[in-house]
């Protein structure tokens, strides 16, 4: 699971690396997010692991706000990334 999600925040990083709009805000969320995720305590099965990271992640988004973004605050760029991490849990726990 930690394996997949860290793919999952590459590929965010590396768009957020490339954006056009506001590259800093981008870049600041997933590195957010990044903390969330890898601060997640490892516990239980890998559902529940996944779980628990999607729900931190959840909250992470539904309360951040980077007043820095001409165009963004960051969450569009965090909404995003959630659905991935929703489709490797629902992947992971369909198993």
């Amino acid at each position: 699971m930690r394996t997949a999600f860290d793919a999952v925040l590459t590929r965010h990083a590396l768009a957020a690396q490339a954006s056009e709009y506001d590259r800093s805000v981008a870049v600041t969320a997933i590195a957010a997010a990044r903390a969330v995720i890898t601060g997640a305590a490892v516990e239980g099965s890998a559902g529940d692991y996944g779980r628990t990271v999607y729900a931190a992640v959840a909250s992470l988004h539904q309360t951040y706000n980077d007043p820095d973004g001409e165009y963004t605050n960051g969450r569009g760029v965090l909404g995003s990334l959630l659905g991935d991490l929703y489709d490797v849990v629902r992947t992971v726990t369909a198993q």
